[in-house]
């Protein structure tokens, strides 16, 4: 079938045309929409696995916050609460080596309630070596809480809290961050273990990017705080994680356990960690790969129904226009005793099969008429070759008589023509000067009006300009007001500052009083808390309206100043204005006195161009009747000699006309139309 189908192609030159077409029409935007589409779907897949990525990072960093953010603020709150002489006085355990007292053990347990799932230990070290902890464990007789990284670091940042490095509690087994503080008097340091494996490690291990992502954090010194498979508190090293560390926040392409990824990190800003989520490429070809065998196998099955598409059109077109060709070829050669062809169908090429029959039809039609036409002229010629001889001898003698009269009108009409001229150009001299004359009295009245307009706006000037002095005055005053309330507001923005800094100590004072009553003290200390905050907010807002009233004061001055200048400006601008009146007015009487002179002079040149005028037109009138005369008499003597000419022209045209029928008649005999008239 396909091997006939190739030799049809090729026979039919345009079946190949079509065929070559539609499927270069089908195959192209196929293979366009298949590019596009696995390219759309590779993009669109690697922007949801990326943002996939940045989320998941997102929310363990949001994580953090949650976690850390509690625990560091307690801390505080709690290192705030004990007092220098709650830490004097410890009854030392040898036993356990550790220290004691009820005071600070209560203050602990009810901080462990609050915080019974992230806290492990929570502790205090004094400055002279004693350590009190909760709940109490035995400790090594070589503890020192002094050589620990929480309390060294606690004692450079003081009043700071702090973060230590990730390490692997001894008691549980759990990787614990330890957030220390000094006291306010700077002699011992609270210490709080945040426990990572609940809420943290848990979270982010159970998080996936992709199928076989995950995500893992690392504390500021590149030491492990949570992975999937490496131990906490292990150092990563490479160049790939000291890059890490070069940025806040972006993307790094790199090799994970052999294969190809990319790591998202971001920086958390409270703690200092790096949050990292790492996403494989071999997910994304995965995935893709599946939608390139989609699109092949739609590509394929698209071109086998283009060729089939192909074939019916071939049946259908290729074979009636072959037909039609032929009959074509038979017409050109003269035979018009060809059949009609056969209109099988309605769309194009039925209708070119029916507008071949209907072309044949009015061929031999047309050549029958053609045939008995051309008898008919060869008559009609001969009939206008003996009429045009008589017409040409009439002619010659017109020609003759029309010459005399033209001789004669000549001389006439260059007499009268010379007067003419004479007189137009002295009348012509004359009505310049009138027109211009005419055209100084216009220009002279519209500077007189436009004089009289300036006049009146330089009036309107004088008094808006007064107005505007007027305004300056009342606007000076009005400045001098502002100043005045300006200082006004000062003074209430002193006082609420002042009240607010009274409010933020009484905050403290609550907060302390607070911490004393214990539990029952709680709730208010937190109110104590939210009213120091209001107090230090009240104050901020007080300092920054202060600055904008500074600010408008200068801005006030300013204004002042530059009212001044333009209240000089507005009367000196008056000054002008009443000299440029002065200037209008001598120029109104100077173009009154020039316009009666230019009237005067207008009416004059008036009656002198009038005169001329009539004189001319006598002079022209007697001009024209010779010319006329000429005139009649040349056209009739060109008429004549064109009429000479057409007949000339039309001789030559009947003969052509005759030997054009003799060939017409000789062509139209090379049609066969079947039988003879």
């Amino acid at each position: 079938m396909f091997k006939k189908l190739g030799l049809t192609i090729a026979k039919r030159g345009i079946g190949r045309k079509m065929f070559l077409t539609f499927m270069v029409m089908v195959l192209l935007p196929s293979l366009l929409i298949g590019g596009f589409s696995y390219s759309s779907s590779r993009s669109s897949l690697s922007s949801q696995l990326k943002e996939s990525a940045k989320t998941q990072v997102d929310n363990l960093n949001f994580l953090v916050d949650r976690v850390v953010q509690p625990i560091m603020r307690d801390t505080d709150i709690l290192t705030r609460s004990i007092r220098p002489d709650m830490y004097q006085d410890l009854v030392f355990n040898s036993e356990f080596n550790i220290s004691s007292k009820p005071e600070i053990q209560a203050l602990f347990k009810q901080f462990k309630s609050v915080h019974t799932d992230d806290t492990e230990v929570i502790g205090l070290e004094t400055a002279d070596g004693q350590f009190v902890m909760e709940p109490q464990s035995k400790l090594a007789k070589d503890f020192d809480g002094r050589k620990r990284e929480w309390y060294t670091k606690a004692m450079e940042n003081k009043g700071k809290v702090v973060l230590s490095a990730p390490y692997v509690s001894l008691a549980s087994q759990n990787v614990v961050v330890s957030v220390s503080k000094t006291t306010d008097d700077g002699k011992a340091v609270m210490c709080v273990n945040l426990s990572l494996n609940k809420y943290l490690t848990s979270v982010a291990n159970e998080m996936k990017i992709g199928k076989a992502g995950y995500t893992y954090i690392l504390d500021d010194h590149n030491k492990i705080l949570t992975h999937p498979s490496i131990k906490a508190g292990e150092e990563l090293t490479g160049e790939n994680f000291k890059q890490l560390y070069e940025q806040a926040s972006g993307t790094i392409d790199t090799q994970v356990d052999g294969k190809d990824a990319t790591l998202y990190f971001e920086t958390n800003p409270l703690t200092g960690w790096k949050i990292v989520g790492v996403l494989y490429d071999a997910e994304l070809s995965a995935v893709t790969r599946s939608n390139v065998t989609i699109t092949l196998v739609m590509i394929a099955l698209t071109i086998f129904l283009a060729l089939i598409i192909s074939l019916r059109m071939q049946i259908s077109v290729a074979a009636p226009l072959q037909q039609i060709t032929s009959k074509l070829g038979s017409l050109a050669s003269g035979d018009l005793t060809v059949s009609p062809v056969k209109v099988s169908s309605k769309d194009e090429v039925g209708e070119i099969s029916a507008a071949y029959n209907e072309l044949l039809t009015r061929l031999r039609s047309l050549v029958n008429e053609i045939s008995s036409s051309v008898g008919s002229l060869n008559e009609v010629t001969g009939v206008l070759e003996n009429a045009t001889d008589v017409v040409n001898e009439s002619s010659n003698q017109i020609a003759e008589s029309s010459h005399h009269v033209a001789q004669s009108s000549k001389t006439q009409r260059d007499s009268a023509s010379e007067v003419s001229r004479a007189l137009q150009e002295s009348a012509t001299g004359i009505s310049t000067v009138a027109s211009s004359a005419s055209e100084i009295g216009d220009i002279s009245d519209v500077t007189y009006r436009k004089a009289e307009s300036g006049v009146e706006t330089v009036s309107r000037t004088v008094t808006q300009m007064g107005g505007i002095s007027n305004s300056l005055t009342n606007l000076t005053e009005v400045i001098g007001a502002l100043v005045d309330r300006t200082a006004s507001i000062n003074q209430l923005v002193t006082s609420i500052s002042e009240i607010s800094t009274q409010t933020s100590l009484l905050s403290l004072n609550a907060n302390i009083e607070a911490a004393r009553a214990g539990e029952h003290g709680k709730g208010f200390a937190v109110v104590a808390n939210e009213v120091k905050k209001l107090a230090e907010q009240t104050q901020e807002a007080a300092k920054e309206i202060s600055l904008v009233l500074s600010n408008i004061t200068n801005d006030v001055e300013t204004s002042s100043l530059s009212v001044s200048n333009v209240q000089s400006e507005v009367n000196s601008g008056v000054s002008l204005i009443h000299d440029v009146q002065h200037l209008f007015t001598g120029i109104m009487e100077d173009m009154s006195k020039l316009n009666d002179e230019i009237q005067q002079l207008s009416s004059v040149s008036e009656e002198l161009a009038a005169s001329s005028e009539e004189i001319s037109a006598s002079v022209d009138n007697l001009a024209n009747t010779s010319k006329v005369s000429a005139d009649e008499a040349n056209s009739m003597m060109m008429a004549t000699g064109n009429q000479k000419d057409s007949l000339t022209k039309l001789v030559a045209t009947v003969s052509s006309v005759s030997q054009t029928a003799n060939a017409l008649r000789s062509n139209i005999k090379q049609f066969n139309l079947g039988s003879k008239d």
